[in-house]
């Protein structure tokens, strides 16, 4: 596999367990109006995780960095291909596409597995798509949905998601992305296992990312809204 050669997806989708906060050095930033600092949790095959504490969220924010090879549009039929997640993203147990609403926007389901007695997390998701050809770039926002799919009593809802990814094309094969988001997993999860897998989530589905966008189902497709 050649590496992504990084900057600073994704993941996820879905690499639910981050750090907790520390609320006095979050207050402290606030009181003095700096933004947040990230700070870097790991760094190794061209990828970059960081986390940071924000106002969002008693959880930390996650963000990846990368360059990857592939195209636009390669990336785009990943990322509506929802079912082939459970190959790409990290724990994912289960996914599926809930609502096509358009090329642009779509919802799915996803379930992330956890080691037991804790509940496996599932999550409903609005993800939206927005082509920024002036800057040859592509943003990508999701957030937690709700309906679709009731509440099931062998799994915690994930009450917030937030991500964003942004995508700049920076050669007909090569992509540089950033990938920051928020979530709070809901329920009680011990710190022990938070900390664990704050950067091995989002590391591992970024990994896989790249070696996935060269599976032969995603050569082919190419999409008007991309052609840039």
């Amino acid at each position: 596999m050649q590496r992504v050669s990084c900057f600073v997806l994704f993941f996820v989708p879905l690499a639910i367990l981050v750090l907790l906060s520390h609320p006095s050095t979050a207050q402290a930033q606030s009181a003095n109006h700096l933004p947040p600092k990230w700070r870097l949790e790991k760094d190794k095959n061209g990828i970059q995780v960081f986390s940071r504490i924000t106002e969002e969220s008693r959880f930390k924010q996650i963000k990846v960095l990368c360059e990857i090879d592939g195209t636009l549009s390669q990336l785009y039929a990943f990322l509506s291909d929802i079912s082939s997640y459970t190959a790409v993203v990290y724990k994912t147990k289960e996914a599926y596409l809930l609502k096509q609403v358009s090329d642009r926007e779509l919802f799915y389901y996803t379930e992330t597995s956890l080691p037991w007695p804790v509940k496996n997390r599932d999550l409903l998701i609005h993800m939206t798509f927005f082509p920024d050809p002036g800057n040859k770039q592509l943003i990508i926002k999701a957030e937690n949905a709700q309906g679709f799919v009731p509440v099931k009593p062998d799994k915690v809802r994930i009450p917030y998601w937030r991500s964003v990814w942004t995508v700049v094309k920076k050669s007909p094969s090569r992509l540089r992305i950033e990938y920051v988001f928020t979530v709070d997993p809901g329920g009680d999860l011990p710190v022990w296992l938070i900390n664990l897998t704050a950067a091995m989530g989002p590391y591992a589905s970024f990994i896989n990312l790249e070696e996935n966008l060269k599976l032969p189902r995603y050569q082919g497709p190419t999409y008007s809204f991309l052609n840039f």
